[in-house]
């Protein structure tokens, strides 16, 4: 039925345009034009309600386009530790993850170009300037000598970005130039990071490489500024350093995520982490930082990403495996430019807990989590990115606002649909329902936790109905609709 409005514009335009031109007084010929306009009124009436459910049944299958599965594949790395790990091992363990983003320290320069090469991989550079023991402060290193170990793997192509000087707000006692660093005044740190951003960019080899703010920079002790990234102009009230001190292109951060979740902590929103993270001193003190409208242009990247207790589980569980592929997945749906889970292999022994992050025995051996990143990269797996990615109409019904969606495509044309709920382990279980725009060919459904073979194939059918709980399923289906 055509809606009211509708149809008295309708009337208003056919008033205004009568079918006869000339007022014909033969009685026959007006009952004749009586009725072609009641017709005409009832055409355009009928024609309005077509057009109505046909943007209603189009509407309802909104298309998405999808990213590239390579692209995401490309965001998801491991971490090395402070002290550098195994690196002749790392490569094995990181083939097995499908890892392509690596973080580690200075000192490893050509075992990380044999890395990389290996397994088509990028490197984030990290400093660590903070004494140890805590209470003895030394002398940080000369920014000059990150810059020196950075220039080869930028020079290789295999530099994503280098860091700042790792946790201040746990490691903060060094001196530098005179100025001593202390929990309490990251005055020294301001400068010392100050100072490297002008080295790297005053290098021809190194000015292109996204710099990086220290990671836990919203621990910072007081207002120095590096909050901006570059202090404004006029400075800010409050602010230490001078206007237009240049700090860094983008932030780093460090994990856990677990409220928000890790969708929401992702976002750039007031909510998320990035947000957080560069306007706050001490985390509670809101001093100023870059617009929300900034956010999304800044380069972004998770050093050190853990999913341990608030997932029900130690990291190297598989629920610690279903919190870290759920990270993965909402960094990059954020923007991330690589996401790092803390730690790939054996860490040396630096902390006597340290193991509880590794994602391998004392053997090498994969652990649960380890097993769960695999199967993700291994579902996804694609060998090229070299096409545009189409669009997929579907709708999901039946998920709380806590259940998200990320649709990719590979390059031989199968979509890859992911559903997951951020919350962890102990939350009942729901059935959600996913309607697809047309009737898909080789329907498949895959769980991440039990292995890189579908649990579920569909054939042909425009509807699949998923029982979630804590881990992530996947769709995937052909790109072609059944001519049948």
């Amino acid at each position: 039925m055509c809606h009211p409005n509708t149809v008295h514009q309708i009337e208003a335009q056919i008033e205004a345009r009568p079918i006869m031109t000339k007022t014909l007084n033969h009685p026959e010929i007006r009952i004749g034009i009586t009725k072609l306009n009641r017709i005409s009124k009832s055409i355009a009436c009928s024609l309005t309600t077509l057009v109505f459910l046909v943007t209603l049944t189009t509407s309802a299958f909104a298309e998405k386009t999808a990213y590239r599965a390579r692209d995401f594949l490309y965001t998801v790395g491991a971490g090395f530790g402070t002290t550098g790990s195994d690196l002749d091992q790392a490569r094995g363990c990181g083939a097995y993850g499908g890892f392509h983003v690596f973080r580690g320290g200075m000192g490893h320069t050509d075992e990380y170009l044999t890395l990389c090469k290996e397994l088509d991989a990028k490197i984030v550079l990290f400093t660590f300037i903070g004494s140890v023991p805590k209470d003895k402060p030394h002398a940080a290193p000369s920014p000059a000598v990150v810059v020196a170990a950075a220039k080869p793997l930028a020079q290789a192509g295999v530099l994503l970005a280098v860091e700042g000087p790792n946790e201040p707000n746990n490691w903060p006692n060094f001196t530098y130039k005179g100025m001593t660093n202390t929990a309490k005044d990251w005055t020294a740190l301001a400068h010392w990071t100050k100072d490297l951003y002008a080295a790297m960019k005053a290098d021809p080899a190194t000015k292109n490489i996204p710099i990086l703010t220290c990671s836990a920079l919203g621990g910072q002790a007081n207002n120095t500024g590096m909050q901006y990234l570059t202090v404004p102009t006029p400075k800010p009230d409050g602010v230490l350093m001078p206007a237009g001190t240049k700090f860094a292109d983008g932030y780093c951060s460090h994990g856990p995520y677990k409220d928000p979740g890790p969708w929401e902590a992702f976002q750039n929103t007031k909510q998320g982490d990035a947000y957080k993270d560069l306007h706050y001193v001490d985390w509670n003190e809101l001093v100023g930082g870059p617009s929300l409208d900034q956010m999304a242009s800044i380069p972004k990247v998770i050093s050190e990403m853990y999913s341990f207790d608030s997932w029900g589980g130690k990291p190297s569980t598989i629920a610690g495996g279903n919190g870290d592929v759920k990270n993965y997945l909402g960094a990059f749906a954020g923007g991330y430019l690589g996401t790092c889970a803390y730690v790939l292999t054996i860490n040396n022994g630096v902390h006597e807990d340290e193991n509880l992050f590794d994602f391998v025995d004392d053997q090498y051996r994969p652990l649960a989590a380890a097993t769960v990143i695999h199967n993700l990269t291994t579902i996804l797996a694609d060998p090229s990115k070299d096409f545009s990615p189409s669009q997929l109409g579907y709708t999901i019904s039946g998920a709380p606002k806590t259940c998200h969606d990320l649709l990719m495509q590979k390059s031989t044309g199968e979509f890859e649909l992911v559903i997951f709920d951020e919350r962890g382990a102990g939350f009942t279980a729901f059935n959600l329902m996913v309607k697809l725009g047309g009737t898909h060919t080789n329907v498949k459904v895959f769980d991440v936790t039990t292995g890189t073979t579908p649990v579920q194939n569909l054939g042909s059918v425009n509807t699949v109905t998923l029982g979630m709980i804590d881990h992530p399923m996947i769709i995937e289906m052909d790109s072609n609709l059944d001519a049948k």
